[in-house]
């Protein structure tokens, strides 16, 4: 699995409940191998996929 340097992230916390992706603005959370991912080149950054996960699964990475 690849990690980019900056921008959310969903870990290994996930239930699957596809909260994040109803609220994605840009669609870019998809369902992969049997768990979400955010493609980061179309992600706005804007949080709300982190605002509504149930399990904070999701995170925010800075670059380093």
């Amino acid at each position: 699995m690849t990690i980019e340097n900056e921008g959310y992230i969903i870990t290994d916390k996930c239930i699957n409940c596809q909260m994040c992706y109803d609220i994605c603005p840009q669609k870019c959370i998809h369902l992969s191998s049997q768990s979400f991912m955010i493609e980061q080149h179309h992600c706005l950054h804007c949080g709300k996929c982190q605002e509504v996960c149930p399990v904070r699964a999701i995170i925010k990475r800075w670059r380093k």
